[in-house]
């Protein structure tokens, strides 16, 4: 058994996912993060996350609703880590168009379109499975942990918010996706699990509105160090 620890976080450059990163690498977890286009901004977190924390960090740029992103994932741990990861968390989002629908169309509809929704099918169920498919052939047994960040609103956890429709119906399906993965695994003792926070203060979510953000705002603390229990709990 291998006594390293490699995470790959998508979407692990800035936000929460940031947050999760320096979590794991406090924890003694090297990393690979995704992040979708700001090249700089990677660069930064990659040397403090190794200059603070004395980790090894490799940053992937690219959508994560691309299958091409995912295989440069995982060549990434491959070529870096010897094929060997310990932890995935799928934190990785964006808004279809940049901002989210601030009103319904002339029929009182909030749908924007099946090319909103394949968008949005890539960036959550699908790019969930091709993660996970190629995570788990690279996980020791009893030691591999997988984690999906949702929303509120995509289970019956909480009620629907009709301009996250479009994002919403696809994290739902990934929630699905976790349940599903749970028990596949289980006799692996691989865990699976989703977080659905309650909205925080983000660039991204910031585009909703201060007051819509402000109701729901919990620190990103009490995520990243959820995520992190999650990380080194159990199976069960």
């Amino acid at each position: 058994m291998s006594h390293s620890k490699t995470a790959l976080v998508t979407g692990g450059t800035r936000g929460i996912g940031y947050g999760i990163a320096e979590e794991l690498a406090s924890a003694g977890y090297d990393l690979v993060l995704g992040y979708r286009r700001n090249q700089e901004r990677a660069q930064d977190t990659k040397g403090n996350l190794e200059k603070t924390y004395k980790t090894r960090a490799f940053v992937v740029g690219g959508g994560a609703e691309e299958e091409a992103t995912v295989d440069a994932y995982f060549s990434c741990i491959d070529e870096n880590f010897g094929g060997k990861l310990t932890a995935l968390v799928h934190n990785a989002g964006s808004f279809w168009g940049g901002l989210p629908p601030s009103r319904p169309d002339a029929n009182g509809s909030w749908f924007q379109g099946w090319e909103a929704y394949e968008y949005y099918q890539g960036m959550y169920p699908k790019c969930f499975i091709r993660l996970v498919e190629k995570a788990v052939t690279r996980m020791e047994d009893e030691r591999g942990y997988i984690v999906g960040v949702s929303s509120p609103g995509c289970s019956n956890s909480g009620g629907p918010h009709l301009n996250h429709v479009m994002p919403g119906i696809s994290k739902s399906s990934m929630e699905y996706l976790v349940r599903h993965y749970a028990k596949q695994l289980a006799p692996r003792r691989i865990t699976c699990n989703v977080i659905i926070p309650e909205f925080t203060k983000t660039e991204t979510e910031g585009l909703l509105g201060l007051g819509f953000v402000e109701l729901h705002t919990r620190k990103h603390e009490k995520l990243t160090t959820m995520v992190s229990k999650l990380l080194k709990s159990s199976p069960r």
